[in-house]
Parts: C-alpha cells; structure tokens; sequence
C-alpha cells in the first residue's frame, strides 16, 4: 500500500468515518436478511475468468475508425473491450460523453461531473505523453456550462482532477481532454496532494502488480437538501462534500473496493477509507459494474477487498 505520512486527528474526520461503519453494516445486513447464497471463490474465479474471455472475444471482432478524432467534437472510446467502469445509466445522467480516455456524466446543475470513469492497463502506463498542465473549458459543454480555469483562480480549492493526468501518459489527446474542466471538481489542496494522489498511484501499481486492466469509476460526493458552497467568477461551480472511488479487477484472483474520502485536509492510510462498493452504491446511488455477471458482481461488491489487491 502508499506509504502512509504522519496523521491528523481530525473531527470531521471522525464523523466521516461513522458513515462509513454504518454503510458497511448495513451491506452486511442487507446480505443476511435476503439469505443470498454466494457462491464459492472457485466459482467466482471461473465466472470472472469467462468474463475476461468474453471481453477479448469482442475485442478481436471490433475495429474502430480513429483518422480523424483529433480533428471531431464528438470523440468516441474505441470499443476494445467491455466498458465494465462505465455505472448503469440513470435520469440524471443528461449528458454523457466520451473521450479518448475515459467517460463522464456530466451535472449541468453542479458543473462538474457526475461520474468519471476509466480503464487502466499496464500497457497505457508505459506511454510517454508528457503532462501538459492546460486547463481548457470542455468545448462539448455548451457556453453557459462550460467551466474556465480561471473561475478555481483564489477559491481556495485544487483543480482536482477526477481521471488523473498521469494515467493518459499512453495518447495525446488521451492527455489533453484529461484537462478538460468537465473532468475537475474544487478539492482541498492537502487531499489534492495527499491521500487522493495516493489511492490515483496506488490504481497504476495495482494494474502493473497484476498484470490485468483496473476498471475504475469515481466523483465528487454532494449531499442532497443541504446548501453548498460554491465557487467562480463567470461560472458557480459546487463545492463537493467529499469523493467516491470504486475499482474492479477480474482474472484469476477478481476483486473490487470502494473508498470514501472527505473533501478536507484529512491524512490517513488507504485502508482507512476502503469499503465494500455496495455501500459506495448505497451513498451515491449509482449502480457500478452492472455488466459483470450479476452472480460474481454481487459477491464483489459485498466485500472490501482491498486486501486482495
């Protein structure tokens, strides 16, 4: 795991770390009440390893045309696989758009993403692309959505990134589009910097450790009913509660984790804020992984199985 700093008590902290319990509790609850029987490890391991066969199935059948997508306002994902990060669509998810590297829902009444989700490979790790620190308005989003840089200027929070920078090293445009502002939400600096950048290093060393693709869905945390903060000059954008992360790997050993962090200046390990994706899916509403196969989806999400990463 990251290499832990020296830790902060903190209280808001705390509270955060209630939540969560609850969460985890009723994940619990919830599979005893129903009397799901789940099924054995060795079932699970056969039924992700189909799952991976099925995907390189559709990848030798799909070609895609890429000539000219630098040159389109409607970038498309090459279909190489099954997009298991992409959640289950929902009403709210209005506008959903596609980039080179990865895919977002976007909320035209936060201005910022929904959702950001993205597959991770070690092959896409090993490209060369240098950072380009360009923040541009997503020229997708029409005027009135369409957040600028300069409306994080002296707010106080990060440009947090959602898709990080350091996981589009692999495509130029991959990287380019990771600036977009559609894919950035305000953060505290020391979470920007800290625990987040943590857990972003800690999903390439898992995908290099592995040897496998790390499908990975994350966003910003909004409670609903309460009054937010909100940050801008030409553009309001909300000031999010906290972060949702959830990441799945399939083959030989299959395993998926959530992970809640609080939008503050919080300092803990990883494996404080790791917790079942079920109940990540409890907190948001949002269904992850639903094209998994529902018997091994199900087994995964009830789980924390960060130690199985």
């Amino acid at each position: 795991m990251a290499k832990s700093r020296k830790k902060k008590t903190k209280k808001r902290y705390s509270s955060w770390l209630v939540i969560v319990a609850a969460l985890v509790i009723a994940s619990f609850l919830h599979q005893t009440i129903n009397g799901r029987k789940l099924p054995t490890f060795q079932q699970v391991t056969e039924q992700s390893q189909n799952v991976v066969q099925q995907a390189t199935k559709l990848k030798e059948r799909i070609t895609t045309n890429n000539e000219s997508k630098a040159n389109s306002n409607e970038v498309k994902t090459p279909l190489t696989e099954q997009a298991f990060e992409t959640p289950k669509s929902r009403p709210s998810d209005t506008r959903v758009m596609s980039r080179a590297g990865y895919t977002l829902s976007f909320n035209d009444e936060w201005l910022m993403p929904n959702w950001v989700a993205w597959q991770l490979t070690p092959e896409r790790l090993m490209g060369k692309e240098k950072r380009t620190d360009e923040f541009t308005g997503d020229p997708n989003l029409p005027e009135h959505l369409r957040v600028e840089h300069r409306d994080y200027s002296r707010s106080g929070y990060d440009r947090g990134h959602m898709a990080p920078a350091a996981d589009m090293k692999w495509d130029k445009l991959a990287m380019q589009e990771s600036f977009y502002m559609s894919n950035i939400c305000p953060q505290a600096s020391n979470l920007n910097k800290g625990d987040w950048k943590e857990l972003e290093e800690q999903c390439r060393k898992w995908a290099q450790n592995h040897h496998t693709t790390i499908y990975i869905a994350c966003g910003p945390i909004v409670h609903p009913g309460e009054k937010h903060k909100r940050i801008g000059q030409g553009h309001k954008v909300t000031v999010p509660d906290g972060f949702f992360k959830v990441v799945l790997k399939l083959g030989k050993t299959p395993a998926a984790v959530g992970f809640i962090y609080p939008n503050d200046d919080c300092n803990a390990p990883i494996n404080h804020y790791a917790i079942p994706v079920d109940s990540v899916e409890a907190l948001t509403g949002i269904d992850f992984f639903h094209l998994v196969p529902d018997e091994l989806e199900n087994v995964l999400e009830a789980t924390n199985g960060v130690e199985k990463f």
